[in-house]
Parts: C-alpha cells; structure tokens; sequence
C-alpha cells in the first residue's frame, strides 16, 4: 500500500472541499483533495444553483469571480410572493441580489482551480476506505479507487467535506441529528421562460406557507421547482407530469409553462432532512453539508458550503503542522475547538430558523407579521 503524508486532507470535492484546499494551499500548506469521481467536469445535480449575496466577496477572495461571470452567472434577488405581499431578501451590505449559475457550470470551475493550484494534489477516483486513528485522534486515512488501487495518507488535520451523507462523519462516529422535512420536490428545466422584472429569483408561498412554487433564472434555463407536502407523494407518483404543472400553475402570475420548452426530464428528491453534526472532533472537522444539510428550499447550502471553509481555515491554518508533536496537537485541536463554537454560533442560529419551515405547515401569527412589516412599500394584502 503507498502512503504519503500531508498537512491537511479533505475528502470530496465540492464547493466546501475545494474552497478549502485552496485557502489552505495559498497558505503553504501541502493539501490532499480526494473526490470518489473521476471526472472533473462533473458536478451535483440537486440544486437550487443559487449563491447568496454574500457569496460574491467570497468569490472574489478565491480569484474566481470574474470566470464564475464569464461562465454564465446572472445576477438575481431572492423575492417572496406571499399572500400578504411580495417580500425581499434580507439586504447584505449595500446589496441584496446574489447571483444564479447552474452546478453544471459553476463545479468545474473549483475542480479546475483547485487541480491547478500549487500545494493541491488531486485524488479523482478515489473513494475513502477506512480512517486512520492515533488512540481518540483521526490522523490519516486508507482510499481505494475504482480500478481497486489503495493508498494510505496521514496528516494532523482530516476534512469530510463529502455531503449531507458523510462517510468520513460515519466512520468517525460523529452523531448525526435528524430534523424532518415533511416536503417532497420535483423540478425541471425551462427554455424560454419569460423571465421575471430585474431577473428575480421568485418564491410563491402557497397554502399559508405549507407548499411552494419557485423559479431561478439561470442563462438560458430557468429551473421550476414545487415543494409539496409529503401527504401527497403516492398521490403525485400515479402521474407526476400532469400534477407538477397543475402545481406550477396554482402560483398567482408564476411561471407559464405552456408557453415555455422542456430542457430537462422531471426530476423529483424526498427524504431530504435537515442533519446537523458537531462539526469537529480531534484531529477531524466537517464542512458544508457534512457539517450541516438543510432543507433545499432555503437555497443557501452553497453559501454556507464556502462560508464554512473559510471559517475553519481561519481558524486552524496557522496551526503547526508537525503531526509528532503533542503541543501542534493541542494548538490544532483548540483550534478545532475554536471552529466548532463558531460553527454553531453562525449557522447553527441561523438553521434553527429554518427547521420548522421544513415541516409543510402554514405559518404562524408571528411569522405572518413580520412578513406583513417586511413587504414592499407598494405592495398591499393579498388577502
């Protein structure tokens, strides 16, 4: 078996694992970047391809901001069309339009960044194996690629950076917690598809906040999601066409689907709960959806997805990296420590917001209001 040794080494190849190896290897570190496929033009096909406006100074950090434009991004802000009015995003600085580009596009880009960048060894087609433990403490880990080659690599620090169903958190033991998401998703993509004023990324809040009807622009193709209450699955299943549509249709002025091409069959996902896990361990840390997978309808997992990589680089990268000393090991591991409280803090604040959404009923008095205080000036109750 080949072993080798680096400072860092994060298993999957995603927005979160890829923005790491680069801030780590930007910083000196020697980086080993292990993705199960292959192929470095692929990339994940369930998204909603939207990136918060507080992705682009993120962007902007890695030196990929112009490419990501020139690869088709179009800038959008996130409105919801609810029954007391269509409400903004919450403003980010001086700006509240993101920018929307399909996984398609926006994927090879990292993976080409990433397998570009000095101090980053590329590991496509490599699947993790077992982890490596020195007593309590991860400190490597055994891959075996799909022609049935293993390799051995040890580091003091291991990243799991490979999505909301985590080998590296399985084989770690971390524990998982489950919150339900009591919708199932179909969506599909559209041509021609008249866009909305100002390229809106649109909501519509259906059934007093229980189902949902949305619509990103992206380039040419404009992805049309429902979000529909889990009751209704077998109901859908006898002919999913025909309610999709029917669906879409329920949105007040949304998408005309008749008026508009078909780019992509109809693709459906259920069973998508909220999981939280505590997002370090000694000698181990989670990113992205490792760390913590919300439900798809808050369009925010790839923000936090690079979020999240640079809060643990901040945290840890000026951390020694001599994998024999025992005092690197306690710096690294307050470092981790250091992280973790920051993890739950930012995001873990912020999830506990979007949890109850997930469970496909209307909203509540409260919520209500403050949809009612936040719409637009020019916009009464539809109700």
């Amino acid at each position: 078996m080949t072993e080798s040794h680096y400072d860092v080494i994060i298993v999957g190849a995603g927005l979160a694992g890829c923005t790491a190896a680069l801030l780590y290897a930007r910083r000196g570190l020697h980086v080993a970047l292990v993705e199960k496929k292959r192929d470095p033009s692929d990339y994940k096909k369930i998204c909603t391809h939207y990136l918060q406006p507080k992705t682009i100074p993120l962007l902007k950090s890695l030196g990929l901001y112009d490419e990501v434009m020139e690869a088709g991004a179009t800038f959008s802000q996130i409105v919801l069309k609810t029954p007391w009015g269509d409400v903004p995003a919450p403003r980010y600085g001086s700006d509240t339009h993101g920018l929307n580009i399909r996984r398609e596009l926006l994927d090879p880009i990292f993976h080409k960044a990433a397998m570009a960048e000095s101090g980053v060894d590329w590991w496509g087609g490599y699947s993790v194996s077992a982890l490596l433990w020195d007593g309590d403490r991860v400190h490597g880990i055994q891959i075996r690629s799909d022609q049935g080659e293993n390799r051995e690599f040890s580091a003091p620090l291991v990243i799991g950076a490979d999505g909301r169903d985590s080998t590296v958190a399985k084989m770690a033991g971390i524990a998982s917690r489950f919150f339900s998401n009591e919708r199932f998703s179909y969506y599909q993509y559209f041509r021609n598809l008249e866009p909305a004023p100002d390229n809106e990324t649109q909501v519509w809040v259906l059934d007093g906040g229980g189902s949902y009807v949305t619509a990103f622009p992206n380039d040419d193709l404009t992805l049309v999601s429902c979000y529909v209450p889990e009751r209704y699955f077998h109901q859908w299943r006898s002919d999913v066409e025909s309610h999709y549509r029917a669906f879409v249709a329920r949105a007040p002025e949304g998408p005309n689907l008749d008026r508009a091409v078909p780019a992509s069959r109809i693709r459906g996902m259920r069973k998508a709960p909220t999981i939280r896990r505590t997002p370090s361990a000694p000698g181990l840390a989670l990113l992205g959806d490792s760390a913590l997978a919300l439900d798809p309808l808050v369009g925010i997992g790839c923000t936090w997805a690079m979020e999240s990589a640079f809060m643990l680089v901040k945290a840890t990268a000026k951390a020694p990296t001599d994998a024999t000393s025992r005092t690197t090991n306690r710096g690294l591991d307050r470092a981790l420590r250091q992280y973790r409280w920051r993890h739950r803090l930012y995001f873990g604040l912020q999830s506990a917001l979007f949890i109850p959404l997930s469970k496909a009923r209307p909203y509540g008095r409260t919520l209500k209001w403050v949809l009612r205080m936040s719409r637009r000036a020019d916009q009464p109750d539809r109700i």
